[in-house]
């Protein structure tokens, strides 16, 4: 097998190019993983309206690393998103005072400004990381932006180093464009669960918000399936009156009407996104009629499955905050 060998001058490590795939693998001996997207693939890409919204350029992971560090200058065009799984390290934004960056916690740096970061020496982090760019950025921005560096809990960590996983899992084949389009949706989820992580962690504190946040956790959980209202109670340990009044006031909605709303919300970006079959997607969350999930879905955003997808690529048109009177 053919392979060049390329220094990487941001990361500092070896890059070996494989000339038969559309990626570039890097491993180093403490484990660094590093994918990055050929140029010429990516202005392929570029012609496919589903790439439009979000198009990822690199990712990878870096374990226990203390010699990871880089500084990017501001033509740097991409946008870039660290989740620090464990140990710590330090980030700079536009040439601001040096900030910590803790486990468990998610640090958004903006494309186009000078930015820096280092790996703590004494604790040193390991780090899921991804360069992106599009539209789509400017969305997610826009809502965690005041809430960073986001704290996230062991749990939603989880399940977003499952996501990054899932995104290497293709990386590490000879992908074609639908597989790439794929690659991009899984980055999208994880962005919107980020997304819902920072609604989580932004509502107060207090024992009836305990409750609603546990509710909101476990639909998060169960995105994927049905649940009844009384396993929503049975989780949150409150009266049936009691729930329906936090979803009221914190959504404007029953719980079972929200909980549809956010499988709606997922599956429209999924039809966005993906080339899936609107069955096929149904299906992922837990729709196992594709009438009812029609029905629900026409109910939620006013079209059928099939004139969203037609008329929109790209984030979801509906809301999940509350509705205003």
């Amino acid at each position: 097998m053919d392979y060049l060998l390329k220094k990487c001058f941001f990361f500092d490590i070896i890059v070996y190019t494989n000339r038969m795939s559309r990626t570039l693998k890097s491993y180093t001996q403490n484990n660094r993983l590093l994918f990055s997207i050929y140029d010429t693939f990516l202005d392929e890409i570029s012609q496919n309206p589903l790439s439009r919204f979000l198009k990822v350029i690199s990712m990878g992971y870096f374990p226990y690393d203390a010699d990871h560090h880089a500084v990017y200058p501001t033509q740097w065009d991409s946008a870039l998103l660290i989740y620090c799984s464990s140990g710590s390290g330090y980030y700079s934004i536009n040439s601001s005072k040096r900030e910590k960056l803790s486990s468990h916690e998610i640090i958004l740096f903006p494309p186009n400004v000078p930015i820096s970061y280092m790996s703590s020496k004494e604790n040193p982090w390991s780090v899921y990381w991804v360069h992106f760019n599009g539209p789509f950025y400017h969305a997610f921005h826009n809502n965690i932006a005041s809430h960073l560096p986001l704290r996230v809990s062991d749990v939603s960590g989880k399940r977003i180093i499952e996501i990054f996983k899932q995104c290497f899992s293709i990386l590490k084949t000879n992908y074609e464009a639908e597989e790439y389009l794929h690659l991009c949706q899984l980055t999208a989820s994880m962005f919107t669960l980020i997304n819902c992580m920072r609604k989580k962690y932004s509502i107060k504190t207090g024992e009836g918000n305990s409750a609603f946040n546990r509710a909101i956790e476990f639909m998060h959980n169960h995105i994927n399936t049905m649940i009844t209202r009384e396993q929503i109670l049975a989780e949150t340990g409150i009266s049936s009156s009691q729930l329906t009044r936090l979803f009221k006031q914190e959504t404007g909605m029953p719980p079972i009407d929200y909980f549809l709303r956010l499988k709606i919300n997922a599956a429209s970006r999924d039809m966005c996104l993906s080339r899936l079959p609107v069955y096929e997607i149904a299906g992922i969350y837990g729709f196992n009629d594709p009438l009812y999930f029609s029905r629900v879905f026409r109910k939620t955003t006013g079209l059928s499955p099939r004139q969203f997808r037609d008329r929109a690529f790209g984030q979801p048109v509906i809301s999940l905050s509350r509705q205003k009177s």
